[in-house]
């Protein structure tokens, strides 16, 4: 049957090599921590988790190795919340609804294909040189419109670029039909 020790240094000055102890009861431990003598002393809080059969141990401690205790106890406690929180399961488990469906395969694999890559770092080529294949004009709407640093309205565009916003309007469908063209149509 396990049991509550409490250990009180005998003086609380004394280095760690010289440390003398007094064991107390229950009821001597709390009349201790409540009087002007037991004040300002630290206390650490020894226990099993796992097995509960040990002994309880209440030791006297310096600030320092209180705070160590202090800081690793709410580490372990808010671990052992976590935990209750979470479930584990083997991923060859097979999904309710009577196929061989296992776990495993109903998990999205977010990693891009190479083939995905690759048609990705074709299209980039691609737009840089249809980009290169625009007029100066044509630059700099496009630039105005999404390299700016800032959302603009096609009317504030235009008059950043000293034309209507009619006439921004026109130019940005020519340049889309015209980059559209230069993606999708040539190889």
């Amino acid at each position: 049957m396990a049991k509550t020790i409490y250990l009180v240094k005998k003086n609380p000055e004394s280095k760690k090599e010289n440390t003398e102890w007094m064991q107390m009861s229950g009821e001597e431990f709390y009349r201790f921590t409540h009087s002007e003598e037991g004040k300002g002393r630290y206390f650490i809080h020894l226990t099993d988790d796992v097995g509960y059969e040990a002994d309880e141990i209440y030791i006297e401690a310096g600030y320092e190795e209180y705070q160590d205790w202090y800081k690793e106890a709410r580490r372990h406690r808010y671990l052992s919340d976590c935990a209750k929180d979470t479930m584990i399961i083997s991923s060859d488990v097979p999904v309710s609804g009577g196929e061989e469906l296992l776990l495993i395969d109903t998990i999205q694999d977010e990693s891009i294909s190479i083939d995905e890559m690759i048609e990705k770092k074709e299209m980039l080529k691609k737009l840089r040189e249809a980009l290169a294949s625009l007029s100066s004009d044509e630059v700099a709407i496009i630039q105005t419109l999404y390299f700016s640093g800032c959302i603009i309205t096609e009317a504030e565009a235009g008059k950043h670029l000293g034309i209507s916003q009619q006439t921004f309007h026109y130019r940005k469908k020519k340049i889309f039909s015209k980059l559209a063209k230069f993606l999708f149509v040539k190889s």
